[in-house]
Order: C-alpha cells, then structure tokens, then sequence
C-alpha cells in the first residue's frame, strides 16, 4: 500500500496554506466546514460568542480575537460566520455539535470543553430560527490607505456597511446624505434604473460620478424626490460631511 491509502481523505486534493476571508467559493467553504478542527479552547470561544449573540447579556458590542500570527484567528471567524449564515449554518452547526459531543467532559477524562449537548442544541434551534446579516471582509484589502490612521477602523467598518446595505462603499459622505436618504424615500433603485438607461453603473461608478457629474446626478435625484436640497447635499458631499448612521 502506499500512503495515500493511510488516510481518508485524498491526500491530493487541493487545500488552501492559509484561510482568506475573501475566499468564499463553494469547495472552500466545504473543505472549511467539514475539515475544521476543534479544540477545547475552540468550542468554548465558539459557543461563548454564539450565546453572548442569543442573549445580548454583553456590556459591548465588540470582540476581540486575539492571537499569534498562524495560530487560527481567521479561520475561527469565518467558522463562526459559517455557524449563523442562512445558507451555510446547518452544516457548520452539525460540525460543532459533533465536536462538542466527542469532548464531553464526562466521557472525555482530560477535556476542558464547558459545553454540553443540551446547550448547543438549544443555541442551535435559536440560530435555526434567526434572522442574521453577517458581513465579513479582509480589512487590510478594503481600508483606505490614504485615511487618517486613527479613522482607519471607523471608516472601514462604515464603507463595509454601506456595501451591505447596496451603497457605495467609498465615499461615506455620498452614501449617507444621499444613497441612504433615497433609500429611505423608496427611490434609490428608481434613482439607479434612470442612471443605467443613460449609460451609467451606480454600482461601479458612484465614486467618479459623484466627483464629475455630481450635478447631473442631484438632478436625477430631484426629479425622484422633489423634496431634495441639492444645494445642502452637494456641499455635504463636496466637504466630505459624514454624518454616519
């Protein structure tokens, strides 16, 4: 026999040298799923975030993934967006039920896992039930590198948002004093059909047009929402005014 056959899984087959959080094509996320493996540390992180989501008994609202280069970090996020995305979560949560069962503290002598089956089961029929946006992006590949060091994380966090809710995810002062006031009006999708049947993509030019046809796009806005003031939006987004919400 040779050494292929030591193993059951095909030794061959491709595997990527480091998780991305970019990478969501279907074998990835597969391989990520049913090969992830759990440790005790793991399972406790995992079902401590999960539960502190299903009870809100937080006093933040963020966490911090600490930990040395390698060591996991990445791969323990995406699994956790795996374990409350609509799509993905029945497997990823059969995979942790899985492994909370084979550390069982009661059946495994040395284990340090302090979950039980009763309540992953229970977290997990809440999950089931959720309504859950997970947004999850590689901030070193979005981040403005020209923003002020101390706005970075700010920025980044607010652009990524926008992208989710179908703004741009640019130019924060043109997603919230006018994508999102037409959003909000049920315009904006009219606002894009009248730009495309000109020839433009909102979605790929929202930057540029801002910059050189802003007047032209006020217009458009105007005429789907008279109640606009062009005048206020255009220097709002001229001074790069924010105003993030």
């Amino acid at each position: 026999k040779t050494i292929q056959h030591l193993y059951k899984k095909n030794i061959n087959r491709p595997l990527n040298p480091a998780v991305s959080a970019d990478d969501f094509s279907e074998s990835t996320i597969q391989t990520e799923i049913e090969e992830y493996v759990f440790t005790d540390e793991i399972i406790n992180g995992l079902y401590n975030v999960l539960n502190a989501i299903w009870t809100q008994n937080v006093s933040h609202n963020g966490i911090w993934v600490n930990g040395f280069f390698g060591s996991g970090k990445s791969h323990f996020l995406k699994y956790l967006g795996y374990c409350i995305h609509p799509v993905h979560r029945e497997a990823a949560l059969c995979r942790l039920m899985q492994a909370v069962s084979e550390c069982d503290p009661l059946q495994v002598a040395d284990s340090k896992s302090q979950v039980t089956i009763d309540e992953i089961k229970q977290l997990s029929d809440w999950i089931r039930k959720a309504t859950i946006d997970v947004v999850l992006f590689n901030i070193g590949t979005v981040h403005d590198t020209n923003s002020e060091q101390k706005e970075v994380f700010t920025q980044v966090f607010w652009n990524q948002f926008n992208r989710f809710r179908g703004y741009n995810s640019f130019n924060l002062a043109l997603a919230q004093n006018l994508e999102k006031v037409l959003d909000q009006a049920n315009v904006f999708e009219e606002f894009k059909e009248r730009l495309a049947s000109e020839g433009f993509d909102w979605k790929e030019q929202a930057p540029t047009m801002a910059t050189v046809y802003l007047d032209h796009i006020l217009e458009k806005a105007k005429e789907l929402l008279p109640a606009l003031t062009i005048d206020s939006v255009r220097k709002a987004i001229m001074e790069d005014k924010e105003n993030v919400s």
